[in-house]
């Protein structure tokens, strides 16, 4: 391989005749098939030389010519060389090589980074997948920066970068290289396919957030080393990255989920559904912030204050992905995590007035969790309530832009006020704020012509339900409670999924009444068992699980994902027989000859029976096995 390079640097080198251009083209590809047959401790020296002349050629080497493509041919080659286990001081070296290649700001040499083509860009790339392992920070750093959009990234760059990202693609990728390397009959060794660590990851994509404080986060400049390739990096960077923190956590309590083609879909619901999962994250984020000075606590309070930043600065890609990850993470903190970032929930105000429904929603969410807390809600229960009832105030008049406004400011108050019924901190000055709101919302409800804003009044009076935050008694001052259930099940039947759930949650405030057809709990039901002419059948599941929390409360797991403060669940009016007459109700109807009820039926006894096997007593039980 000394004597090609000495004539190609020597003699080829400054020709310009055809042959020689030729020539020189071989004489790459003879050097990569033989750095790929020779031993090797040739290519896997710390220094790297003959990566580094290879790429050296490429800055003199005309783009596009044959003898450009075949050093980017010869680099291909040499991948061989570098599959299976690297030596720590080797590993590194191609890292940091692989690094000033891919990311335009690490290379010195402006000449050589002008010539690297877009084909020789996705072989560093697919280099930094294929030879380092899954737990190696700069070769998933390299992955981000190659699914920006960059327009030195070309679509198969960008997939490319994705594989690296995804623990199964990546395993599939290097599955055969691995195989090889080892003797038959031998395990396959993990080491290549083990996870990179949670904190490694947040300091190396986010240099600057250990140094920036609360007060300047407004400025985004936490988000320094990931935005500097644009949106699109940012939001994969932190996408991977709660993927990561999610997975650690569920594997230090000793659950582990199988890598396959939907590990990242399979990890996203089993945080949303499964309470076992949600406790074991949260026990594990308690247990890291009894040592606030551990590397792990301050790696994931750092994260949260990036993953905050993104959420009100929208600078991400996939702002409504980036503040999901908040939500989702805050709801399972602790208030030991949270005593930080509380104080800066008057910065999610523009996000909760955001003309994009999905992201006013996880605003006000975000907004209830953090104003909630004792140390921000004894400053903030004056402050912004007060704006965001003057924005309420304005709904008769509200009209596009301003009828968005409405619709966040008020689903904030009920996110406040329910968790700081959650909490146990209603004062009262938040009951003030809390009798203003549900005056307009009732009013709201009964005289507004703006479907928006009916939907936005249903999830006021469901939000302030669920928790207990709101009593029948309390409904019963401003408009009867059997108007307003009317009301919403006027909206429910045509089919609306949020109207029929609230119809649900708004039944869990009635009292139950010994056989009394004429109680409250009863007209809800009767109200419920009316939806049967709803055709859509994901609506009919809506109805199952609304009779699910009518009949038992927060004892129906529909609610499991609902209880983001603390561990216990708020109490409220007693169901003794409430579920025994569902289920007996459920079983009558299904033997009816209507066609349509039976399906409906159906479909109640099932999600009945998911929903509340595991809970109902066991005379409830037996009454399903008959």
């Amino acid at each position: 391989m000394d004597s090609l390079k000495l004539a190609i640097d020597d003699v080829l080198m400054d020709s310009k005749d055809e042959n020689d251009v030729t020539l020189r083209g071989y004489a790459y590809e003879a050097i990569g098939l033989l750095a790929k047959a020779c031993p090797k401790e040739i290519a896997l020296e710390p220094s790297l030389s003959l990566l580094s002349w290879l790429v050296g050629r490429l800055a003199v080497e005309q783009p596009g010519k044959s003898a450009a493509s075949s050093i980017e041919e010869a680099l291909t080659s040499i991948l061989g060389a570098f599959t299976g286990s690297l030596a720590p001081e080797v590993e590194h070296a191609l890292a940091a090589f692989l690094l000033r290649l891919i990311e335009p700001t690490k290379m010195t040499d402006s000449n050589v980074r002008s010539k690297i083509s877009k084909s020789a860009r996705f072989a560093f790339v697919r280099f930094a997948n294929r030879c380092l392992p899954y737990s190696n920070v700069t070769a998933r750093w390299i992955d981000i920066v190659a699914t920006s959009d960059s327009p030195e990234n070309t679509y198969e760059i960008v997939e490319e970068g994705k594989k690296g990202l995804d623990p199964y693609w990546y395993q599939m990728s290097n599955a055969f290289n691995q195989a090889a390397q080892q003797s038959p009959g031998a395990q396959a060794s993990t080491t290549k396919f083990e996870f990179p660590e949670f904190p490694d990851l947040v300091f190396s994509f986010f240099p600057q957030v250990q140094s920036v404080s609360l007060d300047q986060l407004a400025s985004g400049n936490v988000l320094e080393g990931a935005y500097s390739h644009g949106p699109a990096a940012l939001s994969v960077a932190l996408k991977f990255c709660r993927n990561m923190f999610f997975s650690h956590a569920l594997k230090v309590r000793g659950v582990s989920l199988h890598i396959d083609v939907d590990w990242e879909r399979h990890l996203t619901t089993t945080l949303v559904s499964d309470q076992t999962s949600r406790r074991n994250v949260r026990a594990h984020i308690k247990a890291i912030s009894a040592d606030p000075e551990s590397r792990d606590c301050l790696a994931f309070r750092c994260f949260l204050k990036v993953l905050f930043t993104a959420f009100v600065s929208g600078k991400g890609a996939d702002v409504a992905n980036d503040a999901e990850s908040f939500v989702q993470l805050v709801g399972l903190s602790s208030d030991e995590i949270l005593v930080e970032l509380a104080p800066a929930c008057g910065l999610l105000k523009e996000a909760v007035f955001s003309n994009r429904h999905e992201v006013r929603a996880l605003a006000a969410h975000a907004y209830g969790l953090l104003a909630s807390y004792e140390p921000a809600a004894a400053a903030d229960v004056n402050a912004l309530p007060d704006l965001l009832l003057k924005k309420v105030e304005a709904w008769p008049n509200a009209l596009g832009a301003a009828a968005n406004e409405v619709d966040g400011a008020a689903k904030a108050l009920a996110c406040l006020l329910s968790r700081l019924s959650l909490r146990g901190m209603r004062s009262e000055g938040s009951k003030a704020v809390q009798d203003k709101l549900l005056a307009m919302v009732f009013s709201m409800l009964n005289a507004s012509t703006d479907s928006a804003l009916k939907q936005t009044s249903i999830f006021v009076i469901a939000e302030l339900s669920t928790f207990y935050a709101l009593d029948a008694e309390t409904i019963s001052s401003y408009k009867s409670y059997k108007s307003v259930v009317d009301s919403i099940w006027e909206i429910a039947r045509a089919g609306n999924d949020k109207a029929v759930q609230a119809l649900g949650r708004i039944g869990m405030i009635a009292k139950e009444e010994d056989d009394n057809e004429q109680s409250d709990v009863a007209y809800v039901t009767e109200k419920l068992y009316e939806l049967h002419e709803i055709r859509q059948v994901e609506a009919q599941f809506s109805v199952g699980e609304s009779l699910t929390c009518l009949a038992v409360g927060w004892d129906s797991t529909v609610l499991e994902s609902a209880l983001d403060v603390g561990d216990e669940a708020p109490t409220g009016p007693q169901r003794l027989k409430t579920l025994e007459k569902v289920l007996v109700r459920t079983l009558k109807d299904s033997e009816k000859t209507k066609p349509s009820l039976r399906k409906v039926r159906a479909h109640f006894l099932l999600k009945a029976w998911i929903r509340l096997a595991g809970h109902a007593s066991m005379d409830s039980v037996k009454l399903l096995q008959r």
